[in-house]
Order: structure tokens, then C-alpha cells, then sequence
């Protein structure tokens, strides 16, 4: 049974002592995709020139 990686945050630890990850990209493209999240990151805005 794989660890759970409590009180872990480095990521490479967490993939090289093998503690329990779920790769949740999928999801997120999903719900991209329906609208129901949207990228609100400033530098994927579009600049407009007033």
C-alpha cells in the first residue's frame, strides 16, 4: 500500500518515494472544456491597447 504523502511538498519526493498520487489534468481539461472553469492567468489575457 503507497503512502500518503502528509505534511510532503516537494513534488519529486512524492514521485520518488513513492507516496500516493492522483494526476487530476484530465479532470481539469474537462471541466475547461464545459465552461465550468475558465484561465484567468494575466499573461494568457489578451492586452488591449486603449
Amino acid at each position: 500500500m503507497k503512502k500518503l504523502p502528509i505534511a510532503v511538498s516537494s513534488f519529486v519526493k512524492i514521485r520518488s518515494d513513492d507516496y500516493l498520487y492522483v494526476d487530476k489534468t484530465a479532470m481539469v481539461q474537462q471541466l475547461f472544456e464545459l465552461g465550468l472553469i475558465f484561465n484567468t492567468h494575466a499573461r494568457n489575457l489578451v492586452q488591449m491597447d486603449w
